[in-house]
């Protein structure tokens, strides 16, 4: 190939995409193993570096690829729970590494992680790294907030998150006196019916919100 006719842009997407198709793809390779046993693998670590300027489109490319899949667990540690930092969080990590305001994917696989899969730890980090980018969204603090009530039992910082939902504005008047009752069993049970009930007015599907009412059940009654 001539030197003048080598064209770096087109080369460096190639490259990016072929690295991204790889990565998410290659268990759909039925050669590999019965697609009972096909698993899932998420982009490995810092993939941002290796974007070469289209980290939005892998970003978009990935969300799309996650969204397949959203129900996926590899390993449950019990009959409700998936083990942590499962195959869907390391999606969340890597769009939001290569998009770092993709809010989307905070708010929606912060709920999908905690919620629907139960990936108690990958919801934790999913949501810490959301309120950082967006300190001023009361809806993903609430949502963060309760992941640290209800999943993590930690009142403290739940609280905290609640607080930081108020003061940011544009939320529920509700949201001041929420926060101060986070310590009292009403109180939690409070927070729990708000949170079933804003994503009750989101756009999951049926069997995602099955999985939400069977968790929140027992907290709101």
């Amino acid at each position: 190939m001539r030197l003048e006719k080598f064209h770096l842009p087109t080369f460096a997407l190639l490259a990016a995409f072929g690295a991204l198709a790889y990565f998410t793809q290659v268990s759909l390779d039925p050669k590999n193993k019965p697609p009972e046993l096909m698993d899932n693998y998420a982009p490995p670590k810092n993939i941002e570096h290796f974007a070469f300027g289209f980290h939005e489109n892998m970003a978009d490319m990935l969300w799309i690829r996650s969204l397949q899949d959203a129900m996926y667990c590899e390993i449950k540690k019990d009959k409700r729970n998936c083990q942590d930092m499962s195959w869907f969080y390391g999606m969340m990590d890597a769009v939001t590494d290569l998009s770092p305001y993709f809010y989307i994917a905070y708010l929606l696989g912060g709920v999908q992680l905690s919620v629907v899969i139960s990936d108690i730890e990958g919801a934790r980090k999913i949501y810490d790294k959301g309120v950082l980018k967006f300190p001023n969204d009361w809806y993903l603090n609430f949502h963060a907030g309760a992941h640290y009530m209800i999943e993590e039992k930690n009142n403290v910082r739940a609280a905290e998150l609640i607080h930081q939902a108020a003061r940011a504005g544009g939320g529920p008047p509700w949201l001041f006196s929420l926060a101060s009752t986070l310590y009292t069993k009403e109180g939690q049970k409070v927070m729990a019916q708000k949170v079933l009930d804003s994503l009750k007015e989101s756009k999951l599907n049926k069997e995602q919100m099955d999985e939400i009412l069977k968790k929140y059940q027992d907290l709101v009654n």
